[in-house]
């Protein structure tokens, strides 16, 4: 966003940067995901089969987030998982902390209000 070729409306473009695996357990989604996952963060590790990628890789950052109920996700984890993976790019990120913050404080309202 810092370049000066920026358009803002660049973020309303549609986006295909977004793969969900869903089914019953134990058919590969997981397996196939940390595959997806590798590959994108190195070509080193890119199937034969998979050909070349068709993307920049300096410019990909795979996030792979489990949400299965035996992975015990909860809200906290996938935001701290997005963050830390975010953090790799080496820049201060403060927006994204603050509203990262501002969610986790109207969550803990929220179980607080829910529980009285």
């Amino acid at each position: 966003m810092t370049r000066a070729n920026f358009d803002v409306e660049d973020l309303e473009a549609p986006r295909r940067n977004i793969l969900v695996l869903h089914g019953v357990g134990g058919i590969g989604k997981s397996t196939l995901s940390r595959k997806i996952e590798a590959s994108l963060a190195s070509s080193e590790h890119r199937p034969v089969q998979w050909g070349s990628p068709s993307h920049p890789e300096e410019r990909t950052l795979p996030v792979r987030i489990d949400l299965a109920r035996a992975a015990g996700v909860d809200f906290e984890r996938v935001i701290l998982t997005i963050r830390l993976a975010v953090a790799a790019l080496g820049r201060p990120m403060p927006a994204f902390d603050l509203a990262a913050e501002a969610a986790h404080d109207f969550h803990l309202l929220l179980e607080t209000v829910g529980s009285e």
